[in-house]
């Protein structure tokens, strides 16, 4: 599994080696010396995994947890070099999959991680719902159900598609930008499915609309910003 991770650690030869560990599982990282460096990233980013230290200056690693709670997608593991069970009750409250004390085994956190990566696959599952759409995301299908006796309408959709939506969905109505959606994009899509954003948006108008006249899927288009789900309102950045 190709695992994306964010790293959020003040202490820089403390960040710095906790990179060079997940580079060498074979994951793409990032590192963020605050708060705000971790919003920055998460802009332009899908993150798997937030790794995040309670210590941090300005907005702590406990309000940061409670902020990316309420992602669906990523897997957030705290360290902290507290050991009171209050605390680490507080940790979990907060939103955190898992935790781990400070100074502790390299293959610990390794093994803490690829945990809290499957229990969250699993909460996940592999069914987005969209609009009153079903979208299947291994089987690449979407089905609407038509609330009578005939069969649900069923739409195709290639890997690029299913990434678009996905993404679109875990942004919950916020905007994403062209350049985020263009990176997972390229992450799922494989020879003939990868196009351009714009590309892949109007196919999924299309084929929506097409699927299902009374409800197609509605993906607004917000100049100069990215695209959202739902019809154009005030802008607010995901």
């Amino acid at each position: 599994m190709q695992v994306h991770a964010v790293i959020v650690e003040d202490e820089t030869l403390t960040r710095q080696s906790l990179g060079t560990l997940l580079r060498a599982q074979g994951w793409q990282v990032w590192e963020a010396s605050d708060a705000a460096a971790c919003d920055a990233i998460l802009r332009e980013e899908s993150i798997d995994l937030a790794l995040i230290d309670l210590g941090l200056p300005g907005r702590t690693g406990q309000e940061l947890i409670a902020d990316l709670a309420g992602s669906k997608t990523i897997a957030i593991l705290a360290v902290t070099a507290r050991w009171q069970p209050e605390q680490r009750i507080a940790v979990l409250e907060a939103g955190a999959d898992d935790y781990v004390v400070k100074p502790f085994h390299n293959g610990e956190l390794i093994a803490r991680i690829r945990a809290v990566l499957r229990r969250r696959k699993a909460q996940i599952g592999n069914v987005i719902k969209i609009e009153g759409w079903e979208v299947d995301l291994d089987a690449r299908v979407a089905r609407a159900d038509t609330h009578s006796d005939a069969a649900s309408v069923q739409i195709a959709l290639t890997r690029g598609e299913v990434a678009i939506l996905a993404l679109l969905a875990e942004a919950g109505g916020r905007i994403v930008s062209r350049e985020r959606l263009s990176k997972v994009a390229a992450r799922r899509a494989q020879d003939g499915d990868l196009r351009t954003v714009d590309t892949l948006i109007y196919r999924l108008r299309r084929k929506f609309q097409a699927g299902n006249d009374d409800s197609g899927l509605n993906i607004s288009s917000v100049p100069g910003l990215g695209y959202r789900l739902g019809r154009t309102g005030p802008a607010s950045a995901a």
